[in-house]
């Protein structure tokens, strides 16, 4: 598997209760709502498949499924790494 690194840093002050950002942000049907290019996301247990869209980059389209093993610190922490028994799968996130 190809590994490179990426790093994001966002501020947002919100007015909804921490409960409700929680459950938002554990909730695997409304992520792709929520998500640009997030088609779906598939629950077995612990693990999530995270199935991305087509995405258009340089006159190609690039998709991707990736599986990862999930776990919660409510109402602290969302932690994910990627499954590694998925050794068919090209991509992760951790």
């Amino acid at each position: 598997m190809t590994r490179f690194t990426a790093s994001n840093s966002s501020e947002a002050t919100l007015k909804s209760s921490r409960k409700d950002v929680w459950e938002a942000l554990t909730d695997p049907k409304l992520l792709p709502k929520l998500t640009p290019y997030l088609h779906r996301i598939d629950v077995e247990g612990d693990r999530w498949t995270w199935n991305v869209a087509k995405v258009p980059i340089l006159g190609k389209s690039i998709g991707t499924t990736f599986t990862e093993v999930m776990t919660f610190d409510e109402p602290r922490r969302i932690g994910f790494t990627h499954d590694d028994s998925r050794s068919d799968e090209n991509s992760g996130v951790e």
